[in-house]
């Protein structure tokens, strides 16, 4: 049986004091270099974290791969799970945050990096920043490095293109003698073409030509393939009376009742207390209201599940279904009595193909 790791799961984080992290020749009050950081860490019990813990803090400039743009650890001290930190109080930002997007990922001791990376938003008096609001009071103004206005606000920069206020008109002068007569100017374009003229009659349709050979059927190849990964829940309740969706879904398109979904999926199941009897596999629905369906129909797959979590792994192929766009993803139908309330993360994947 696969152990998830320690710090697999964690609480919501919150980002609270973001600001644009830089220099100003002249400012009313210095701006902040650091990120205030807080959060809860939960170990994979569901228990609050207690005491002493490495964590690493990286920016990256993608939600996923991408380029490491700043990093640094800090040695927190966990109560309950609760924490604040600042970023960037032993590493500076520097140029951090020229990315259009940063994402944030977090490293838990030695362990791989939480997923996924948490996109870091705006504060919301940080989203004037990208325009300047009111009146700015500089002690000088330059652009590319050279100054154009100077202190005691005179421009200093290229003069080219500058123009002063217009001034008032002067008095209309004599009239002058007539010039003489300019040479015939080149002949003007052709004017628009007239209106159609009425369609002739119709002839006689001659007779059908004979039917030519079929052509060779087309090669089968995958039209689509959607993923689907997230926690399966903390309680999937006893006594159901049909399939219903554990962790996070996928959607595909069906164009034809020739296409086929076709996939797999897998995901630790257990029960605090007692033995769950229950069916899996994996299900479709179309559109967001539609009946929730085993891909096999009454063929489903029965497992039984303890306080010893173990996983259960479905696979399933469909053809038939009519054109729409489908829901789909891990399905439990837990007839039985006892609670599946250990759980871990499902897995999965489902491609469509002519």
């Amino acid at each position: 049986m696969k152990k998830i790791a320690s710090w697999m799961k964690w609480a919501t984080i919150a980002l609270a004091g973001l600001a644009t992290v830089g220099t100003a020749a002249v400012a009313e009050a210095a701006v902040p270099g650091t990120i205030t950081h807080q959060g809860r860490l939960y170990d994979s019990n569901d228990t609050p974290v207690s005491g002493q813990v490495s964590v690493q803090f990286s920016f990256f400039d993608a939600s996923t791969g991408g380029n490491e743009v700043w990093t640094e650890t800090h040695n927190i001290t966990f109560d309950e799970g609760y924490y604040s930190v600042e970023l960037g109080s032993q590493t500076p930002f520097g140029t951090a945050f020229d990315a259009s997007q940063l994402y944030l990922e977090i490293t838990i001791d030695n362990d791989a990096p939480l997923s996924p990376r948490t996109e870091v938003r705006s504060v919301p008096y940080a989203l004037v920043a990208n325009d300047a609001v009111g009146d700015i009071n500089p002690s000088s103004v330059s652009i590319g490095g050279v100054t154009v206005i100077d202190s005691s606000g005179a421009w200093v920069g290229d003069p080219t293109g500058l123009q002063g206020p217009q001034g008032p008109a002067g008095p209309a002068g004599a009239q002058g003698p007539a010039g003489p007569a300019g040479a015939t100017g080149a002949q003007g374009p052709a004017g628009p073409a007239g209106p159609q003229g009425i369609q002739g009659i119709q002839g006689i349709q001659g007779p059908a030509g004979p039917t030519g050979p079929a052509g060779p059927t087309g090669a089968s190849g995958v039209v689509a393939t959607a993923a689907f990964s997230g926690y399966a829940g903390a309680t999937i309740a006893a006594n159901a009376t049909g399939y219903s969706f554990v962790g996070t879904t996928g959607t595909v398109t069906v164009t034809s009742t020739t296409q086929r979904l076709t996939g797999a999926a897998e995901a630790p199941l257990g029960t605090t207390a007692g033995t769950a009897t229950f069916f899996a596999g994996l299900c479709y629905r179309l559109g967001a209201a539609g009946t929730i369906t085993n891909f096999v129909g009454g063929a489903y797959s029965v497992f039984e599940a303890d306080t010893t979590r173990s996983g259960t792994p479905v696979s399933a192929s469909v053809t038939g279904l009519p054109a729409g766009t489908y829901t789909v993803g891990f399905c439990v139908n837990n007839a039985g009595t006892v609670a599946l309330n250990d759980n871990d993360w499902v897995n999965g994947w489902v491609a469509l193909t002519n």
